[in-house]
């Protein structure tokens, strides 16, 4: 793995696959794959990608986004694959585009102005 920066974090990337290993500390996947972007050449690993590069535990096959992922159950680090970072960079967040609810008591206060100022 050769560290690189990339977008605003530092990354780690294999020099074969150009996948990418983020440490739980770079932030939330999704936000770091978007930073990251993806980088020309490489090929996606076939099955285990080998130990973690920080703490040489395994690393389990997790499904992210309808992308494939290989995280570490002990430092919570996860290696992604080219064509995971571009999937999972685009995919939007859950309730991302939904309007933020009017909080009860903003709601009960527009409706007695409501009821206030109408006539009838």
């Amino acid at each position: 793995m050769e560290e690189q920066p990339r977008g605003g974090v530092h990354v780690a990337v294999c020099p074969q696959c150009r996948g990418t290993w983020v440490d739980w500390m770079d932030g939330d996947l999704q936000r770091v794959a978007g930073e990251v972007g993806t980088s020309p050449g490489g090929r996606a690993p076939d099955g285990p990608v080998g130990p973690c590069p920080q703490c040489r535990n395994a690393l389990a096959r997790e499904s992210l986004y309808d992308a494939e992922v290989w995280r570490c159950g002990h430092c919570v680090g996860a290696f992604v694959a080219q064509d995971a970072i571009a999937i999972i960079a685009g995919v939007t967040p859950p309730g991302a585009n939904a309007p933020e609810p009017a909080a009860p008591w903003l709601t009960r206060l527009l409706d007695r102005l409501g009821r206030l100022f109408t006539p009838g």
